[in-house]
């Protein structure tokens, strides 16, 4: 096998380089998935939490899968179908998130959610690169 086919395989299996970043931002995106579909559904049920990601998906154009790039037209999209009450989703996602990922969640920060889930992710990626350096 040439070096190089090696050096990309090691990359991949043991997370080091642009390789591990990605699976990192992939598991991020995958937890903050889970994240929002386990909020949405303790407090709505699931037929309405399918019904609100159509909603996203039809006045959005926002599919449930999109959210972790999109933050900002999700959080938009909570906003327009909530309105005032969507801070209360935004927050309890976060707790969950915060806990999923095992990290604290600072309350004192003023954050909106598209910020504190990217401070999150930026904590979270972090910890992993303090994990691969040991």
């Amino acid at each position: 096998m040439p070096k190089h086919t090696i050096t990309i395989l090691e990359k991949l299996i043991l997370g080091f380089g642009d390789a591990g970043k990605s699976a990192i931002n992939e598991d991020f995106d995958q937890v903050l998935l889970d994240t929002v579909d386990h909020v949405l559904k303790m407090v709505f049920g699931e037929p309405t939490a399918k019904t609100i990601y159509q909603f996203l998906e039809t006045r959005k154009g926002l599919r449930r899968e999109m959210i972790p790039s999109h933050l900002e037209d999700f959080s938009s999209g909570l906003n327009m179908l909530f309105m005032s009450n969507a801070h209360l989703l935004e927050k309890l996602m976060i707790k969950h998130l915060c806990s999923k990922l095992q990290l604290e969640l600072d309350q004192k920060q003023n954050l909106s959610f598209v910020d504190y889930v990217q401070e999150l992710k930026s904590r979270k990626k972090h910890e992993e690169s303090k994990v691969e350096t040991k």
